[in-house]
C-alpha cells in the first residue's frame, strides 16, 4: 500500500503491472440483513474491460477479492 496526503501524488512501483479493483459499498433498509457491495474489476488497468460482481453479505465479498487478488497475483507469476 502506498498512502499520500492531499498535497503531494501517489507513486507506485512500476506502472507495467497494474489493476483495479473498486468496491462500493451500502445498506439497504436493516444493517444485520442490508449489506450490499457492488465490485468492478479489471486485472489490467489498460484494459478497457471490466468485470462487475454483486455481494450480499461480507463474506461473499472477502471472497471476491480474495479470487481478484489470486487471478491478479497468478498472472503476474505467469508472465515471468
Amino acid at each position: 500500500m502506498t498512502a499520500c496526503t492531499e498535497d503531494e501524488p501517489m507513486t507506485t512501483q512500476s506502472t507495467d503491472h497494474s489493476g483495479i479493483l473498486i468496491v462500493h459499498l451500502w445498506i439497504e433498509g436493516n444493517p444485520v440483513e442490508g449489506f450490499r457491495a457492488r465490485i468492478t474489476q479489471s486485472l489490467d488497468s489498460k484494459d478497457a474491460e471490466q468485470a462487475v460482481a454483486t455481494a450480499a453479505h461480507p463474506e461473499d465479498l472477502y471472497a471476491v477479492v480474495r479470487g481478484w487478488v489470486e487471478s491478479f497475483v497468478n498472472r503476474l507469476e505467469a508472465s515471468l
